[in-house]
């Protein structure tokens, strides 16, 4: 007798009980996974964990309706029971495609539409093929293994994969060669049935136990592995954020202070030219410290979720001109001239603050480093499921090198305007912050000496 076989025998298992271990098994990890659920205080990877749940209470329920198979009629133990875990591995494998690096909402409407097929083939051969229970093993076999063929594929194929992606990718590909050699194996040996106690059997149900065990673990690993990894850049930015705050804050301070000084002073050997320089440097080391001041409460609003999220629908034009006129001053006196086109676009689904802080600071930053003279073009395209903004400028450009440090906090990316304006690159900070918020994308492309254009797109719900 095969040791695997005496083995099983001596702990009093057959294939039945290692489906009702099944049953139980998931139905404790579902409640584990849901009391983890409940522990966290932020809602990272929220929909991941509750999608993990809902395949554990299903695969639960198909477990439970597969072992009382005989006792309750076949249509639920058989047909009820295997959709209900084709819809726990479709689950499962929406967690799996959703802590991929990889945009997946693609792959989301192919596993939907695979879910759909398999269990209206399934059923349909289980209607006609009643009787034939090494068909029923067969299909159901093929059924699991092409819900969960894609995300096991992806898994393997990603590139820079850390550990516990790669124990959930190997364990679901050891589980669907099984399920691929018990498809095979149902339709050589046609006396074999559910129950069947085989030595392939007891490996083909041991395995679906010991890949419920360790991806369990393996998924909690995993989503606890990425909160800390996220905790640790939240660490790192408020270590960034503190250092602007004790350098870029401080500096303009030191201009105000020492001009009022001097001012104060030697204000009756001054002449009313002389006056009026300080007063002009004291004033615009002021706007230069509200303005930070203003990105910093912003971006600390966004880091401890004070700024609601509230998008609607909104008249472009509007939102635009009012960016507009508040960029005025600065855009006349280096006689920039800007150019908009809406393309008959007329409304914009987002959140109005956010939408005016991005337009505003990339405005801002485009009149910054646009010479006397300059044009800037603001331009507003629909895709075919955004609306995407360009903001062009003839200006100074920037290198590929700089372009790639854009949007990073652990970057120095503020440099003086054509006219010394100065800045702390929190703006564009901001931007991506509230673009992201959005689920949209923002990119830059420039070339020095030639101009840059910063690009955002938007969603827009279908109608």
């Amino acid at each position: 007798m095969p040791a695997d076989l005496v083995l099983l025998q001596i702990f009093n298992l057959d294939v039945k009980t290692i489906i009702g271990l099944l049953f139980l098994g998931n139905l404790i990890l579902g409640f584990l996974v849901f009391a983890f659920l409940m522990s966290q205080r932020n809602q990272n990877n929220q929909k991941e964990l509750l999608w993990y749940i809902f395949s554990k209470v299903f695969q639960s329920m198909g477990w439970a309706l597969i072992y009382l198979r005989g006792n309750i009629p076949d249509w639920i133990s058989v047909n009820l029971g295997n959709s209900f875990l084709f819809i726990s591995y479709n689950f499962e494998s929406g967690v799996m495609l959703g802590l991929l690096n990889r945009p997946r909402e693609f792959f989301y409407m192919v596993q939907t539409i695979i879910l759909v097929v398999v269990t209206i083939i399934f059923n349909a051969i289980e209607f006609f093929y009643s009787k034939s229970t090494y068909i029923r093993v067969a299909s159901s076999s093929i059924a699991v293994f092409l819900v969960i063929i894609m995300p096991v594929i992806l898994y393997l194929i990603e590139k820079n994969s850390h550990f516990f992606k790669k124990i959930f990718g190997v364990t679901y590909s050891v589980f669907a060669i099984l399920l691929f050699m018990r498809f095979f194996n149902a339709l050589f040996y046609k006396n074999i049935s559910i129950f069947t106690n085989s030595s392939f059997q007891y490996t083909v149900f041991l395995n679906a136990f010991l890949m419920m065990v360790v991806s369990g673990i393996g998924f909690l690993l995993l989503i606890k592995e990425m909160q800390d990894k996220k905790i640790n850049k939240l660490l790192v930015d408020k270590d960034k954020f503190i250092s602007i705050i004790a350098h870029d804050l401080k500096n303009p301070f030191h201009s105000i202070i020492g001009f009022s000084s001097l001012l104060r002073e030697n204000i009756h050997e001054l002449s009313s030219e002389e006056i009026n320089e300080y007063v002009q440097n004291i004033q615009s080391a002021s706007q230069n410290t509200y303005n930070l001041l203003e990105h910093l409460l912003e971006w600390a609003s966004t880091h401890t979720g004070r700024i609601d999220f509230k998008p609607r629908a909104l008249e472009l034009e509007k939102v635009v001109n009012e960016v507009l006129y508040s960029t005025n001053s600065a855009s006349v006196a280096k006689n920039i001239n800007i150019m908009v086109n809406f393309n008959s676009i007329t409304t914009c689904f987002a959140d109005g603050n956010m939408l005016k802080t991005i337009l505003r600071n990339i405005i801002s930053n485009a009149i910054k480093y646009t010479c006397v003279n300059g044009t800037i073009k603001i331009l507003v395209i629909k895709t075919r499921k955004s609306l995407q903004f360009s903001i062009t400028d003839n200006g100074v450009g920037m290198s590929h090198d700089k372009v790639k440090k854009l949007f990073k906090i652990d970057e120095k990316n503020s440099t003086p305007g054509t006219q010394q304006e100065q800045g702390t690159g929190l703006g564009l900070l901001l931007c991506k912050e509230f673009v992201d918020k959005h689920k949209g994308k923002i990119w830059v492309e420039s070339e020095e000496n030639t101009g840059t254009t910063f690009y955002f797109t938007l969603p827009q719900p279908q109608k």
